[in-house]
């Protein structure tokens, strides 16, 4: 038998590493160091842990708060109990919320214009409905952003809308969109770095980041969209997202 340093990743999720002599990890993780368990190999240990904590011999909780404080320190999210709750969610535009035949064709190059011709409607529906389950701010990450926002977008594209259903939607919650989608990140060298500098200012308490290129850090929550652009999946994983960090 052997001894493994286990580590808490997240629920139902564990790391063991062979132990070091004289050497105790609490001191280099201990946010997530667990315990040390005997085993015959790593994944033996992971599965014992499981064992422990699933007949209640282990307590989980202190690891989640633990986790989350590690977050928010490398994300530069706001506390909760200081600020309230301030959900964001940072969007791109091409790749994830455009239909590509359209802006492959179209020639109008005014931002206010071309992109409500040129958004998939039900994808910017379902990121709206979003936004307002959540009361979070929709920031507009896309390099359109210089000439535009997500309110002037959501206006115009519901408006023109066929679709009677998004017309009567933003009736109803245009103020609010108002008030959610007017934000922009500034314009830096790397996205990660905009989208955490406007965590930093605005007192963000947790956010998702819809992308489909640029490298995100793992800590602001990246959903990264594949070419097919987004889908009720990435829709479904952001509001657990939300729905888990406001329990």
């Amino acid at each position: 038998m052997k001894t493994f340093d286990v580590f808490f990743i997240s629920d139902s999720k564990y790391k063991a590493t062979k132990a070091k002599k004289n050497s105790y990890p609490s001191q280099s993780s201990p946010e997530s160091f667990m315990a040390q368990v005997s085993a015959m190999s790593a994944s033996d240990a992971t599965r014992r842990m499981q064992a422990m904590v699933n007949s209640g011999n282990f307590d989980i909780s202190k690891f989640h708060h633990a986790i989350k404080a590690v977050q928010i320190k490398k994300s530069g999210f706001a506390n909760v109990d200081e600020v309230g709750i301030q959900n964001a969610i940072y969007c791109d535009f091409n790749g994830v919320l455009d239909d590509r035949d359209k802006n492959s064709n179209c020639n109008q190059w005014d931002a206010d214009f071309r992109l409500p011709l040129v958004v998939d409607i039900d994808k910017l529906f379902k990121v709206v409905e979003l936004a307002i389950k959540h009361s979070a701010k929709l920031v507009m990450t896309s390099l359109w952003r210089r000439d535009t926002n997500f309110n002037v977008l959501i206006s115009r594209a519901f408006k023109q809308s066929e679709n009677e259903k998004h017309v009567e939607f933003w009736k109803t919650h245009r103020r609010t969109i108002r008030k959610l989608c007017s934000d922009t990140t500034e314009q830096l060298r790397l996205r990660d770095e905009e989208i955490k500098l406007h965590i930093e200012c605005n007192d963000i308490t947790n956010c998702v980041v819809f992308e489909d290129e640029e490298v995100i850090t793992n800590e602001i929550n990246p959903i990264m969209i594949p070419y097919s652009g987004l889908t009720d999946e990435h829709i479904k994983t952001a509001d657990l997202v939300f729905l888990n960090a406001n329990v």
